[in-house]
């Protein structure tokens, strides 16, 4: 089969799904190309071929991903399938949503205003969101708030449409007296202080503006707001961030191994503004780790404590008070470890392999 994915790396979340996934897969016996612009990872026996363009954004962007996509379709495999917006694949993974519902978030106001008030660049991305999704024979959402707006906002037919849940390896993501000590040292935590963790790549779109005044309202000079992962605009976003909250925020920048880190948090903080299916959240569970997100999360819909999750990404007082219920309730960590007991990587792969079979066999 053949993979076409923008980066195949692990530090974000669409790069390690598709990773695990891989690999999973080629331990099943399967055979695994992977078409992708950028590699930093090698796996026994899978085939990378870097052909695809590095960055998709814009009308360029898009249409040199179409370019390289009908190259990759020329081979023959018996199933392709897309991580990134390109027409005509089997299985298409929409794994960020559905883009007009992202504009909705954002305020970008199509719903409000006429569309050419969008960006060249906002039309090029929903063209080929809508090409890629209604072309493809199946649509993969990783959970149902994705995809039902998929359905509702394109008028894809339910029957194309499949909800394969992301799994988390529970032996890699684990709650780990070890590594929490080795992280809260990293971090220069003090005895009694309690951590928030921010993981997440695109601050703006994750609210991490919303989660750094959240735990201002509720820290204490001991308390740390750790924030992980990239923004091409970082400097400019943390500047503010770092006048609000002093030494108690803590910047690390991309990681490429999470699982280390989680352990040393006493709860996530994503007031994300639209995400079909955060990987931190599960892996947060995983780690034993209470995790706070919004209702615009699609991994919300198995956090097992309602009380973590806020309806609306931008409500401050609503983040305060369900990180002080995270780091406040005992026993919520072991809940959360138990929650992804029915989440392992090897369900998302047995379904996903499942329906390989079901294309092939016709």
């Amino acid at each position: 089969m053949g993979f076409l994915v923008r980066r195949f790396a692990t530090d974000g979340g669409t790069e390690r799904y598709a990773v695990e996934l891989t690999r999973w897969l080629v331990g099943r016996g399967h055979e695994v190309h992977v078409y992708c612009g950028q590699a930093s990872v090698e796996i026994p026996g899978v085939h990378v071929h870097t052909v695809l363009p590095r960055r998709g954004r814009g009308a360029v962007g898009v249409a040199r991903d179409l370019l390289a996509a009908r190259r990759v379709q020329r081979h023959r495999h018996d199933v392709v399938q897309a991580f990134i917006r390109v027409p005509g694949c089997t299985v298409y993974r929409a794994g960020g949503g559905a883009h007009l519902a992202w504009l909705h978030a954002r305020g970008s106001g199509w719903r409000h205003r006429a569309r050419t008030a969008l960006s060249p660049a906002d039309h090029a991305e929903v063209w080929a969101d809508r090409n890629a999704l209604c072309t493809a024979r199946i649509v993969v959402c990783n959970s149902r708030m994705a995809a039902n707006d998929v359905c509702a906002l394109y008028g894809i037919s339910e029957d194309r449409v499949r909800v394969v849940r992301n799994g988390v390896d529970p032996v890699r993501f684990r709650p780990s007296p070890e590594r929490r000590s080795a992280a809260r040292r990293a971090w220069g935590v003090q005895e009694g202080g309690r951590v928030a963790l921010f993981l997440a790549n695109g601050y703006r779109r994750k609210g991490l503006s919303v989660a750094a005044q959240a735990f201002a309202r509720v820290s204490g000079a001991r308390d740390r707001l750790v924030v992980m992962g990239r923004d091409a605009h970082a400097r400019r976003i943390l500047a503010p961030l770092g006048r609000l909250l002093g030494d108690r925020l803590v910047v690390q920048g991309p990681v490429p191994r999470p699982e280390r880190w989680l352990p040393g948090a006493d709860a996530t903080l994503l007031p994300t503004r639209y995400d079909s299916a955060a990987n931190t959240t599960l892996e947060a569970l995983a780690s034993g780790v209470p995790p706070v997100t919004s209702g615009r999360d699609g991994n919300a819909e198995v956090v097992p404590e309602p009380a973590l999750v806020v309806t609306e990404p931008a409500d401050v007082a609503g983040f305060a008070a369900a990180l002080c219920h995270a780091w406040s309730t005992p026993g919520l960590g072991a809940r959360c470890r138990r929650a992804t007991e029915a989440w392992p990587v090897s369900r998302n792969g047995e379904g996903l392999e499942t329906l390989y079979r079901e294309l092939v066999d016709g």
